[in-house]
Parts: structure tokens; sequence; C-alpha cells
């Protein structure tokens, strides 16, 4: 431990010293250099030129296949590691234009979900008609997360007006390791209780249903502490062998 600290520590001056930090700031970095430095040695050993310059050809924004084509022959170029087989998503947005319903589709990566649990509560107002202390479901997390939004001012390039559209992200689909993120605020924490279920089943959220295969729980990284700016991390894994849960705290 004290060897990866020193490493972290000359590559990111964020982790430098003492000071607390988040696990998710720690994981993002850590996967963003992993793959970087894979995909160097890829290159290399395929003798692949890192300046090459891409020459895209103009593609139909509203035509799903070719958005998704173009997006993932530009994704099997910078993540062509294990980084990009089991730990990165992909999401897709549409913007519809209000006037002539055309599209603007675009595809992104996730290599990690990121619930706000204060602004999930607040949109289904849990808690607030009792009073009583919010309870979140993932059924609430993922409903929050692919809400429909109305955006104003939005430039259509099928009609060539400005102005109202509506804008919805969905999961297309998920890596095969999955990291969520309970977001639960960085000031005054958010107090609510989280159902995190032990097994759940992707295909109820993602857009094409073709992932039937169910997550497993096999860690959560927990924290500890009044504010989100100080405190203490622990983590609790799963064991693969005895399947039993162990804490991993400092001692």
């Amino acid at each position: 431990p004290e060897n990866f600290k020193k490493t972290i520590s000359e590559l990111n001056p964020l982790f430098q010293g003492v000071q607390a930090n988040d696990s998710k700031d720690l994981i993002i970095f850590l996967l963003e250099i992993m793959n970087s430095e894979l995909v160097n040695i890829h290159n290399k050993k395929h003798n692949i030129s890192n300046n090459e310059e891409e020459v895209f050809q103009e593609i139909n924004i509203s035509d799903e296949n070719m958005v998704l084509t173009r997006f993932l022959k530009d994704f099997r170029k910078k993540y062509c590691t294990v980084i990009g087989t089991y730990l990165i998503g992909f999401n897709k947005s549409v913007f519809t234009c209000y006037y002539c319903n055309g599209k603007t589709i675009n595809f992104n990566i996730f290599n990690l979900l990121i619930f706000s649990l204060e602004a999930t509560s607040n949109y289904y107002n849990l808690g607030k008609n009792n009073n009583s202390i919010p309870v979140i479901n993932f059924n609430h997390c993922f409903g929050f997360l692919s809400k429909e939004e109305i955006f104003q001012d939005t430039y259509c390039q099928k009609c060539g007006k400005t102005g109202f559209s509506t804008y919805k992200e969905t999961i297309y689909s998920f890596p095969l390791y999955l990291i969520i993120i309970l977001n639960r605020g960085k000031g005054n924490i958010f107090n609510c209780h989280v159902q995190i279920p032990e097994k759940f089943n992707p295909s109820n959220y993602v857009e094409k249903n073709t992932q039937n295969d169910e997550y497993e729980l096999i860690g959560i990284v927990s924290h500890f502490g009044e504010s989100g700016m100080g405190g203490h991390f622990i983590a609790f894994c799963k064991h693969s062998i005895d399947g039993k849960w162990r804490c991993y705290n400092d001692s």
C-alpha cells in the first residue's frame, strides 16, 4: 500500500499528502491512466502511430446505425484494452426538435454511473409527504437517470430552427463489471436510506434488451463522516471462494 500511495502521489498531485479525497476521484484516475498506458503498449506492438489523424466522413446524425458505427470505430482505437473490454459501457443521448421532430443522436462511454441521491429523491418527492427519511432504490436511480428534459435555444440541423427540443439519455449497453457511485453530496450529507440489491438484472434498465445475465454485488466502498470534505473510507468485499464478506479498514 505504501508503494502504491507513493506512485499515485507522483503521478497526480491531488493524492499527495494526507488530505482526504473522494474514492471516485481515485478510481476514475486509475482507470484513465491504466487505459492510456495499455493503449500505448498496444500501439507499439502493432506499429500504430499515435499521431495519425482520423479522416471522418460526414454522416446523418439522425441515423442511429451510422452514428453508432463511427462511435465504435473511434472507441476501439482509444479503448483497445482490458479496461475497454470489461469496464466501459455506452449511453445514448437524443435531442428531438419540437418543430420537425428531427433527431440528433450521440453515443458516449461511461466507466461508472453516478447517482445523485438528493436529486433523485426530489424528483420522486420521496419522504416529503410524511417528512420521513427517503428510501431510494435502483428503480428510482435509473428512472431519474433516463428522465426526459426540455431544452431551449437548441439548433436543429434538419429544419434549421433554433428553439425547444427534448433531451433523453438512456443506457445502451452495460460493462461486464459495473461501478456505481451513490452521491450524497460534498457539503451537508444528504440523509437517506438506499436499498442496494445483492443481485439485479440490467435488462430492466438497458435500451437494447440483450443483457440478461445478473449482476452480483462483490464490493462496497463506504464513507463515514459528517461531511463529504472529511471522514473515512472503508471497503467491504465478498470473497470469491468462500462467499463471505470482509471489512477492510486501516488496521
